[in-house]
């Protein structure tokens, strides 16, 4: 995988996912700025 790719996932890993439950992210869109650390999620679900 790309150092990219390995940064978002330490990023969801040890940000989002502490914070949030799986199920509330289910078909929601994560956007994560690497270089920040930032996230947003969107509110809109997705099925």
């Amino acid at each position: 995988m790309s150092e990219l790719h390995d940064k978002g996932e330490q990023i969801n890993n040890t940000q989002i996912l502490p914070q949030l439950p799986i199920e509330k992210l289910k078909g929601k869109i994560i956007v994560i700025e690497i270089k920040s650390a930032d996230y947003f999620i969107e509110n809109t679900v997705f099925n």
